[in-house]
């Protein structure tokens, strides 16, 4: 079948066609890869793919060492990373840091809703135990 002209059934069908197909290069480096969108137009479709890394303990490594390494320099409980604290009454994680804002530098975790949010560097000195 020659495509004479892309609609968004047609630009769909494709995109998830070339994820498919690079899905075995995507597995041998140890990635996922799915379809995410484009943009289309009568006679072209640019097609958007995203590999992301399987195996998401290599990040949590590095964020901790980045904890680690800047926790004195920026006035933060070396201890904290991992550990939970209270914010109006929500449970947050501590998951990351953000040097490059040292007033409100301490990257945590809701525990309902699982979205992220950047904290004062005074929050990592209420950790719980």
């Amino acid at each position: 079948m020659t495509i004479k002209s892309f609609d968004r059934t047609t630009a769909v069908n494709i995109g998830e066609a070339v994820a498919r197909e690079l899905a075995a290069f995507a597995e041998k480096h140890g990635l996922s890869v799915t379809y995410a969108g484009g943009q289309l137009g009568t006679t072209e479709f640019v097609c958007k793919v995203k590999f992301e890394v399987k195996d998401k303990s290599v990040v949590a490594e590095s964020e901790e060492s980045l904890w680690k390494h800047y926790a004195a320099a920026l006035g933060l409980n070396p201890d904290a990373f991992g550990k939970t604290f209270l914010h109006n009454g929500i449970g947050y994680r501590i998951c990351g840091l953000a040097p490059s804002r040292p007033k409100n530098c301490v990257k945590a975790k809701c525990l309902r809703s699982g979205r992220e949010y950047i904290f004062p560097a005074a929050v990592s000195h209420r950790v719980m135990a």
